[in-house]
């Protein structure tokens, strides 16, 4: 109430003072309220005397525009978001379109088998890309409208079908994987959001290796608590310069000079996290490598906790 007094002070000394003030305090409980203070003049037969002061609780009004402004700067965020998404999606999915056309119209125009089997290698290559395009728009999507659906998650089972899966691509025939799945207690979490976070990390891990590193490898690591699981991916590939390691999570950033995709992975994957009350971290330097560590709650955990 200090500022009440000063306020008192300063209308009695004639000095310049807010007749409305609000004023944040505590009530006997402990817990935070909002107050609205009038400070008056109070006057006897044309003298003044002092001060009359009036507080009004506006707690309920003020949680109400705290949460107006969270509301609004979160719209701010979608509306950005959205205007770059359509921009950046609407080249992402014409270029492969594009150059499928052009190729088609060279295929049309020659017999040589040679040629048409460059250019037929060509085309799958720009319909893989426009297909891995779709797939993150596809998982952008389903992370913003579907709700978390909880379940127990095998997770060596995850790794292992994400590698036989990932094993076909061009860069990861000659890359060494390690995995050590630690998991002596049940793990609850989103099964196809953890899918995702994995699907991505992992992948960019093969995608980003160095041509000059004799031995590529990526490392899978997975360990699990009562309070939650721990997922670590480790590369000697490319690495990512400290000054952009907040801008990897941007939506649509690329920061390899050989990135092919839409720039959506890493932003997925922190969005992902963001939902499901986790955290994501990166470890990296340029021409060294990277690790991303992702903590995720066990829910189960946290069901029988409460």
């Amino acid at each position: 109430m200090q500022r009440v007094r000063q306020y008192h002070d300063d209308r009695i000394a004639g000095l310049p003072a807010p007749e409305f003030y609000e004023y944040e305090g505590l009530r006997k409980d402990g817990s935070r309220l909002w107050l609205q203070v009038r400070v008056s003049k109070v006057y006897e037969h044309g003298v003044l005397k002092g001060t009359q002061t009036a507080l009004r609780d506006i707690t309920e009004r003020k949680q109400a525009e705290d949460l107006l402004a969270c509301q609004n700067a979160e719209l701010k965020k979608i509306n950005s978001e959205l205007d770059r998404f359509v921009y950046s999606t609407s080249h992402d999915l014409r270029a492969p379109l594009l150059s499928l056309i052009g190729l088609i119209d060279l295929c049309k125009g020659t017999d040589d088998r040679l040629e048409l089997d460059s250019f037929i290698h060509m085309m799958e290559k720009s319909a893989f890309r426009l297909d891995n395009t779709i797939k993150e728009i596809l998982e952008y999507s389903r992370n913003s409208r579907m709700e978390l659906y909880y379940e127990e998650v095998d997770i060596s089972n995850m790794v292992a079908g994400l590698l036989e899966d990932i094993i076909h691509h061009d860069k990861a025939q000659r890359v060494r994987f390690t995995k050590n799945i630690a998991t002596g207690i049940p793990f609850v979490t989103d099964r196809l959001r953890l899918a995702t976070i994995m699907n991505n990390l992992v992948g960019n891990a093969v995608k980003y290796q160095r041509v000059d590193e004799p031995n590529p490898r990526v490392d899978i690591t997975f360990s699990v608590d009562e309070k939650g699981g721990t997922l670590t991916v480790t590369d000697n590939g490319e690495g990512i310069s400290a000054n952009v390691h907040e801008k990897v999570f941007e939506m649509f950033y690329r920061n390899s000079q050989n990135s092919v995709g839409s720039g959506l992975g890493l932003y997925l994957c922190k969005e992902i996290v963001h939902k499901m009350d986790g955290e994501i971290k990166l470890t990296s330097e340029s021409g060294k490598g990277s690790t991303f560590i992702v903590k995720l709650p066990n829910m189960d955990f946290r069901k029988s906790d409460k």
